[in-house]
């Protein structure tokens, strides 16, 4: 079991990493900020949507498949810096996306079956070595390119080495058997089981995606505007925004095994609204502020992804990489316009700080929706009709 998860974490490291190198690049390659933002947006829609057939597949016993699948494809984004065509990038953007769309549901589901007592911690802590990698991978893509020139392919070997450690690892499965995908007929059985709740946690997903999604696009260009050196523009945020998100995914993770799904929601919404704007309204702030009101806001905003996928895995038991694949892949494919939306936004307004401001109006939607999702006994219920069954 070890051995499993330790493979699953590296593999998780890489694909994040690699996954969160466009943002940086744009602004580093002098790309229009329009056309940038609508290949994230094509590439986000299209290929983080497909989750939700990978999920699929993983829970009809092709896991393993999904991960070495998804491995061999996020490599990609070390090709960005080797042409100028919007098409290719688009293609280049895609791909990575597509073989991060695979790994996800199948490497949370993999990791959700080790435990069933501590589903929520196991799962956060699967999700917070992810979120390292997507943590650095600005910082480590900006530095290989300055030192190399531009020659990023070295970074293929990282993805290259973690997928043949998945080629001869043994991935758990929570079907004996492989059979045909009727993905109507499970999309059905998942909305019946859970009473609507799964659409619910799938709309507050989409909302925090959008705001997330759309921060890290623009953040290079809101550091540059505030007047950051480029250490901070090119990666620095970034790294304490996503650090912040890594520090309080497991306790919160535990907090929420501990208490309910629902409270750790709403209070990581809250605390999103206040740091957010606050943030946004602050001129340019000496650094001993500075830090700590990065990593606090995305330890808040960053809370709501792991907490909704836990809530919507005891919601869905048997169908654990399903799950995982709407509420991760799906819900960030469906936030996924925000990266058009926001860089026109900066464009028109010529302003990232009021671009981000019109943002800010997801996390509200978000924390109005919160009020319907089922509470700690009523999960319990459902847990409960579940394992009466079998």
């Amino acid at each position: 079991m070890f051995r499993q998860l330790t493979i699953l974490f590296i593999c998780h490291f890489t694909v994040d990493m690699f996954s969160g190198i466009w943002p940086v690049y744009k602004t580093i390659g002098n790309l229009d900020i329009v056309k940038a933002g609508f290949i994230a947006m094509i590439g986000g829609l299209l290929g983080n949507m497909m989750q939700i057939v990978f999920g699929l597949y993983s829970d009809y016993g092709y896991r393993k498949l999904s991960i070495v699948f998804g491995m061999s494809l996020v490599g990609a984004a070390a090709f960005f810096p080797y042409t100028n065509n919007y098409t290719i990038l688009l293609i280049l953007v895609f791909a990575t996306l597509v073989g991060s769309s695979a790994f996800h549901p199948a490497g949370t589901g993999s990791v959700g079956l080790f435990t069933i007592r501590k589903k929520g911690l196991a799962i956060s802590s699967f999700i917070s070595v992810g979120t390292l990698g997507f943590a650095f991978s600005q910082i480590i893509f900006k530095e290989i390119y300055t030192f190399f020139n531009g020659k990023t392919l070295i970074m293929i070997v990282l993805p290259a080495t973690a997928l043949f450690m998945a080629c001869f690892t043994k991935f758990e499965n929570d079907k004996s058997s492989r059979g045909s995908v009727n993905i109507r007929s499970e999309i059905r059985k998942l909305i019946n089981t859970c009473k609507g709740y799964i659409f619910i946690i799938y709309l507050i997903e989409v909302c925090l995606a959008a705001t997330i999604i759309s921060f890290i696009f623009i953040l290079p260009e809101l550091m540059q505007a505030k007047g950051y050196s480029q250490t901070w523009c090119h990666g620095g945020a970034h790294m304490l925004f996503v650090i912040g998100a890594t520090i309080i995914i497991i306790p919160a993770g535990h907090f929420s095994d501990k208490t309910s799904q629902k409270l750790v929601l709403f209070i990581s919404l809250i605390s999103t609204l206040i740091l957010y704007y606050l943030f946004l309204s602050s001129p340019k702030i000496h650094l001993a502020l500075f830090l700590p009101m990065v990593i606090c806001m995305g330890g808040a905003l960053g809370t709501g992804n792991p907490i909704g996928v836990t809530l919507g895995n005891r919601l869905a038991h048997g169908q654990v990489s399903l799950v995982s694949a709407l509420l991760m892949g799906f819900a960030w494919g469906g936030g996924s316009f925000s990266t058009l939306l926001v860089g026109y936004l900066s464009k028109k307004l010529e302003s990232p700080i009021t671009a981000l401001y019109y943002m800010g109006i997801f996390v509200m939607i978000a924390l109005i929706l919160t009020f319907f999702l089922p509470g700690k006994q009523k999960v319990i219920e459902i847990e409960s009709k579940y394992v009466m069954k079998i």
